[in-house]
């Protein structure tokens, strides 16, 4: 391994500073990606990098000492973080909902869907009867004034538009036949 006495130069190559870190060059590397040492451009007449001998050392001693933390590690905790709180608070605020919902239901703020349910069949069981007895009601009143055939096809008019008008309500109840629906 190299020590900083046994290199004379300003500069360093990925494998000299990695026999002098006493790491892999691939983990150097993955040091200079991640931001914790910086190379200082290409040596001449190679594609490889090279660093500043003193500057590079000292940040890797400073990336060490800080428990090998780098800036997008930190960035990255820190996001974290803050999608943990915001978790924590749409945790709470349903939590609170949930339980605003249940006191409103327990106090009779709130009506439960089956009750609804329930209480919608039966109006419209109620609904259809009154109208049911619409054509009939008309066709006592109509007796004295014209003859029964007239009466009777008033009657089936008046039926027939009520019956496909409730058609397009009901969802419970009854149909005309007197069938479940």
């Amino acid at each position: 391994m190299l020590t900083v006495n046994d290199v004379e130069t300003e500069y360093v190559g990925t494998a000299a500073l990695a026999s002098l870190l006493g790491i892999t060059g691939r983990r150097v590397q993955q040091l200079a990606k991640e931001g914790v040492i910086k190379p200082e451009g290409k040596t001449p007449g190679t594609n490889a990098h090279r660093y500043r001998m003193k500057e590079t050392v000292n940040a890797y001693l400073a990336y060490k000492d800080s428990g090998e933390r780098t800036v997008d590690q930190q960035a990255l905790e820190d996001k974290l973080k803050k999608q943990k709180l915001e978790a924590e608070i749409a945790l709470k605020e349903s939590q609170a909902e949930l339980h605003e919902m249940k006191t409103r239901l327990f106090d009779g703020s709130i009506i439960e869907v089956d009750q609804v349910e329930d209480d919608y069949k039966n109006f419209l069981k109620v609904f259809k009867r009154l109208v049911s007895s619409i054509a009939p009601r008309v066709a006592g009143q109509l007796s004295g004034y014209t003859d029964a055939v007239t009466i009777r096809k008033i009657e089936h008019d008046i039926n027939d538009d009520l019956n496909r008008t409730m058609e397009a309500f009901v969802v419970a109840g009854f149909t005309p036949e007197g069938e479940k629906k």
